[in-house]
């Protein structure tokens, strides 16, 4: 007679002449017929629940899910290739902050920017040698750093050097505010590719270049 207390029709000493643990036994009904749907039934449901644990598992052990290590990173996330590797390199907390160039003159330099709409922010004194001068536009930052050395008052630009770029709303309306304190672009408005924005370049009084470029269009 087939033993309905045993899973998956294992033998009464769990196929290795032991007793089944506590618990596993099911009551008998003492009908054979009843007793054997019962055991069916009981393999079935067993099955299920093995094949789940086992999927579940499978699901652990995927590369498509691996081990969320955000709470290990210093920075509270790390990058992750399209595997769902991770790639090693955390830059969530990297900003650019500032550009420097050195200037001749702090004054005429401060005018120049201000005509552009930058904010003089805050100097800062360097010893007995040099004074950096912060600009930034209205909510920007102090994102321009302008330096400059005593007792220098020019510098060569050498070849290296090429422009720092600036949005404005209207082109022709801010060329003209610069017109009136005698700021003229190198050249009248152009785009470099069909469609593209508009824009044009003026020098500040050091000579770098300065791109601007017409947002709208």
């Amino acid at each position: 007679m087939l033993d309905v207390g045993r899973r998956g029709g294992e033998r009464a000493d769990g196929g290795r002449g032991e007793r089944a643990p506590a618990g596993d036994e099911q009551q008998h009904s003492g009908d054979p017929a009843t007793d054997l749907e019962a055991e069916r039934a009981n393999v079935v449901v067993g099955d299920e629940i093995s094949g789940e644990m086992q999927r579940e598992s499978q699901r652990d052990r995927s590369p498509s899910r691996p081990h969320d290590r955000t709470a290990d990173s210093p920075c509270g996330h790390v990058e992750r290739d399209d595997h769902g590797s991770e790639s090693g390199r955390i830059w969530s907390t990297m900003e650019l902050i500032h550009t420097c160039y050195r200037i001749g003159d702090i004054d005429r330099s401060v005018a120049f920017y201000e005509a552009l709409g930058f904010e003089e922010l805050r100097r800062l004194p360097i010893r007995d040698e040099a004074i950096n001068v912060f600009m930034g536009l209205p909510g920007d930052g102090p994102r321009l750093e302008l330096t400059h050395n005593f007792g220098v008052e020019s510098y060569e630009l050498g070849t290296g050097y090429g422009h720092i770029a600036v949005s404005v709303d209207d082109l022709d309306t801010t060329l003209e505010r610069l017109n009136e304190q005698g700021i003229e672009p190198e050249r009248t408005p152009y785009t470099v590719r069909e469609g593209g924005s508009r824009l044009c370049f003026v020098r500040d009084p050091d000579g770098y270049r300065i791109e601007l470029i017409e947002s709208g269009s």
